[in-house]
């Protein structure tokens, strides 16, 4: 994954995909690919909203956390701002991590159908200036 200079801290290594890829196919490394693809849209979502000035930015630094309700609403807001491609790669990101990580349903063919707007997110965050 790139990262914009001083993100560094701020977004997480992004290895999801390398875990599908890699070919182990057990249920917690096909969990934990799903949380890496949430955490890396949560982030984008999070520093997003904090470059908008969103009011959800304003309410989680208020309250020292992000909540789910923050984060839902800041992605819709930021849809509205920056186009659909958050809300797909937001909607896909919390379907991994309801029924992927915190459920463990999902295997990791039906988790590849739902990476490739996360994987455009991070590409369209990573190259815009």
């Amino acid at each position: 994954m790139e990262i914009e200079e001083g993100r560094e801290e701020t977004i997480p290594r992004f290895d999801g995909g390398e875990i599908l890829e890699s070919g182990e196919r057990n249920r917690t490394s096909i969990a934990q690919a799903c949380e890496k693809f949430y955490k890396v849209t949560e982030e984008i979502i999070k520093i997003l909203a904090e470059e908008h000035l969103l009011g959800e930015w304003r309410d989680a630094e208020k309250i020292g956390r992000w909540t789910t309700l923050l984060l839902h609403r800041a992605a819709a807001k930021l849809t509205k701002k920056e186009g659909e491609l958050i809300r797909d790669a937001w909607s896909n990101a919390w379907y991994l991590h309801t029924s992927g990580f915190h459920e463990n349903q999902l295997g990791a063919e039906e988790v590849s159908n739902y990476i490739e707007n996360i994987r455009n997110l991070l590409t369209w965050f990573n190259r815009r200036k």
